[in-house]
């Protein structure tokens, strides 16, 4: 998932096959909030 348009195609896949979103659970880790430049920066380094 280090592209955005990937994460945007596979929420629409997902809310096309299942309907809406009702609860989301982001078990990655801990991340203060920063933009996704910063994201992709980061992700890219590691």
């Amino acid at each position: 998932m280090a592209k955005e348009e990937y994460i945007d195609s596979m929420i629409a896949e997902a809310v096309s096959k299942y309907g809406t979103v009702d609860i989301l659970i982001n078990n990655a880790g801990i991340i203060d909030d920063f933009s996704l430049m910063s994201f992709s920066r980061m992700s890219s380094l590691s």
